[in-house]
């Protein structure tokens, strides 16, 4: 059902690929980098783990059991983690960073993390595919007595082992070219973000495409398929063999940066559980029914492997190249898969509830069960000599190896599960509790190491209290722990009434009137202006229609995240990754340029916001400065005030700012503090509006906010995927949203913005602009 069922619509996903898609010109390109990348991934991973995994054949037996878990556990770690461990050794306020950007080279500082990261994480693939590969012959141990040493040791060495190089190479390909999150991180545009802007704009892939996603996966479902099968032979130990050049590799390539990044992240347990506890019981759930839902595959995988009938066996072989595909195809082809198979009339029950996440995570992790199948029925001598025809013998002969399986493969699905973001993103349902991966990616995404720190630590936490869970527990308290889990974890209920919206604009594409999370918006004059992702800036007239776009110069190192339309129609562009403001007319010609990257007075990290208050210009920055910096209109420098920090005055990403000008006061969105400070302009605190949480009056990453003319405001909530009005005094009046993709609903909203009676939200996570005439009676009560 996991599988056969949803490979069976593949030709769902066959079509011409939609004018709208999200693509510019040839998907060509976009293959070939994929391609490139993976096989360059592939080739440095193999080059490194592979003479690891001959040394640990010859290591004792117990520490080799000791090395493979090490390696076992790094590969259940999600490849972004050890990407977020790189990432964190060069923030904005760092010298690296600061000379990255001196010389216009932080797109190459994001590569090399990106390939740093990836060949981290792939290379104990080869290692211990080269551990395997190293038990069918003794040819080693011959070499060893004939002296032969130096390069002549290597080159015999590859002629005989090639083979399996090759397949490991293929392996780690097809996870690298699968692979969308990290390249996502990266900023590298992959075959996976081409694959999901063209399913969510509303297009199908073409057959080249289709091919080239598949025919990887296909290479790696071979190599696995042809992979010895792994026995328990003891290895051939050699004098003076030590570990040490196994563990040099695991520290600085996955744990040395994993480690250094937890140390510098201060990691608030209390505050994570308070704002994602929901979150992480849902999550908690999907996993555990994901977890027993392998034991299942490897339970009969098991069996039909030891039958003595051979119509079972070779239909063993058929389902591991099955799982084998359902685990290296891209999350995106997966997704439609899985739409195709459940969303359809009778069936949309499973495709609306979190079950559709358990076959989705099932898919992905199946393979680890099929496996251990494998490896428990080739170890079992009394299944193979006694030949037992009942399911009860045959799982009772199979026992010892099994019951280690059950507990290593629940385990391992379970944090697979957790950890899953990619996959998780396109099918979850709409839901108060959203899975914790998705937060874990926004976290990482908008640089909050705590968040991200505290969500691993919780995750690995939580697999090893699985393991140990099925491994103490009776049969009966597992099953009735898991059903528990499934009834607390899956309501998907929704409690906040929609956005009474006029209609909505865009969709996902890059196309003209569409959007690619379009996270910064202002409205004036009847017309509004967008800025998404893909550094355009889209111009619309009161009714949605699209008007102008605008290529901003110098987009190399990012895009902005923040605009103002001042008095004039000039459009004032917090141009993020470029470290400066842009001042652009009616036509999109750039006026002028205020701010370089720094830390001295008029320059910038990272600026986000732009307002005006009494002939001043305000500007917001985060990444190390996080202050709020002022400038004559010409871009005189002024003042600045604030620091990084939790307390009064301290700010951690000031993300927008609006201004009451009716009292002289500013109100400066502090999202990572999950509050707005109001404050005069001189930067004294007067007020601090709300506190985390998901509550009314409480916050959770709030992003944007808007003045009304009567003295309240409303803020939009990016992690609570709402918009909540406040009174003046800062009392909340109500919201309205809540997470889900229909009209009036909202996935991690950005930015909002007034233009008269006509409210404007970007709608980030749906690609689209949301136009409410009028406020809904919840959030216009009197006050």
């Amino acid at each position: 059902m996991a599988v056969v069922w949803p490979l069976c619509q593949i030709t769902t996903l066959w079509g011409p690929a939609s004018i709208e898609a999200a693509t510019t010109g040839s998907s060509l390109p976009v293959l070939i980098r994929t391609m490139v990348w993976a096989a360059g991934v592939a080739v440095l991973a193999t080059m490194l783990g592979w003479p690891l995994g001959r040394r640990l054949v010859r290591l004792s037996p117990s520490r080799r059991r000791g090395i493979l878990a090490l390696l076992v556990a790094t590969l259940v770690l999600p490849a972004y983690a050890i990407f977020h461990a790189w990432w964190q050794a060069w923030p904005a306020d760092s010298a690296l960073h600061g000379w990255l950007v001196d010389r216009d080279m932080l797109a190459v500082g994001r590569q090399a993390t990106l390939a740093a990261a990836l060949v981290g994480w792939s290379w104990p693939i080869a290692a211990m595919w080269a551990c395997a590969w190293q038990r069918r012959s003794d040819l080693d141990t011959l070499r060893a007595l004939d002296g032969v040493r130096g390069w002549r040791s290597a080159q015999l060495a590859f002629a005989s082992d090639w083979r399996g190089m090759v397949g490991a190479v293929a392996l780690i390909a097809a996870l690298t070219a699968a692979n969308t999150t990290c390249f996502d991180l990266a900023q590298v545009y992959s075959m996976g973000n081409e694959l999901r802007a063209l399913a969510a704009s509303g297009g199908s892939a073409t057959p080249i495409v289709l091919a080239a996603a598949a025919v990887p996966a296909l290479l790696a479902a071979w190599a696995l398929w042809t992979l010895p099968r792994w026995n328990s032979a003891t290895g051939r130990h050699g004098a003076g063999t030590t570990a040490w050049p196994v563990l040099a590799a695991w520290l600085v390539f996955c744990g040395g940066p994993i480690l250094l990044a937890a140390a510098a992240s201060a990691i608030d347990l209390a505050e994570l559980m308070r704002l994602y506890g929901r979150d992480l019981a849902s999550s908690l759930a999907v996993a555990a029914a994901t977890g027993a839902s392998a034991v299942v595959v490897l339970v009969g995988g098991a069996a039909m492997h030891a039958s003595g009938q051979s119509p079972l066996r070779r239909a063993a072989c058929v389902c591991e190249v099955g799982w084998i595909l359902m685990a290296l195809l891209p999350a995106t082809l997966v997704a439609g898969l899985l739409e195709g198979a459940w969303n359809r009339p009778l069936l949309d029950a499973v495709y609306l509830s979190p079950a559709v996440l358990v076959l989705a995570h099932l898919g992905r992790v199946g393979i680890v069960a099929a496996l251990a199948a494998r490896w428990v029925a080739g170890g079992s001598e009394l299944a193979a000599l006694d030949g037992p025809r009942g399911p009860g013998a045959t799982i009772l002969a199979l026992w010892p190896r099994l019951s280690i399986g059950i507990v290593v493969v629940m385990g391992t699905a379970a944090a697979i599960s957790m950890g899953e973001v990619a996959l998780t993103a396109q099918v979850a349902p709409p839901s108060r509790s959203q899975p914790i991966a998705v937060a874990l990616l926004n976290a990482m995404h908008y640089q909050r190491p705590q968040i991200v720190m505290g969500i691993l630590t919780v995750v690995l936490a939580l697999a090893a209290a699985a393991g140990i869970a099925v491994a103490l527990a009776g049969r009966r308290g597992v099953v009735s722990l898991i059903l528990l889990c499934l009834v607390v974890g899956c309501g998907a209920g929704q409690d906040t009434p929609p956005l009474d919206h006029e209609w909505v604009v865009g969709g996902r594409g890059r196309s003209d009137g569409r959007f690619l999370l379009p996270r910064a918006i202002d409205a004036r004059h009847g017309l509004f202006v967008v800025v998404d992702r893909s550094g355009r800036v889209q111009q619309f007239d009161a009714s949605g229609a699209f008007l102008a776009t605008w290529t901003l110069p110098g987009q190399s190192n990012g895009f902005p995240t923040g605009l103002t339309i001042d008095e004039e129609g000039l459009t004032w562009i917090a141009d993020t990754h470029e470290h400066r403001v842009l001042v652009v007319d009616g036509s999109g010609m750039v006026v002028r340029s205020i701010g370089e990257h720094g830390e001295g007075d008029g320059q910038f990290l990272y600026p986000t916001d732009v307002a005006f208050l009494g002939g001043e210009v305000f500007v917001s920055e985060y990444g190390g400065n996080d202050r709020i910096s002022v400038f004559t209109r010409d871009g005189r420098f002024l003042r600045s005030f604030g620091t990084h920090g939790r307390g009064d005055g301290e700010w951690r990403r000031p993300q927008s700012i609006a201004v009451d000008a009716a009292r002289g006061h500013l109100l400066v969105v502090d999202s990572g503090n999950n509050r707005v400070i109001r404050c005069d302009l001189e930067g004294t605190i007067l007020d601090i509006i709300g506190s985390a949480g998901r509550d009314r009056g409480q916050l959770l990453y709030p992003y944007g906010i808007c003045m009304l003319e009567d003295g309240s405001f409303i803020v939009c909530e990016y992690g609570n995927n709402r918009l909540q009005r406040f009174s003046p005094d800062g009392r909340s009046l109500g919201v309205v949203g809540g997470p889900g993709d229909a009209p009036g609903r909202f996935h991690t909203p950005w930015a909002i913005a007034v233009d008269g009676d006509r409210l404007f939200v970007a709608d980030a996570g749906n690609d689209r602009v949301q136009v409410s005439r009028s406020l809904p009676p919840i959030m216009a009560t009197e006050w």
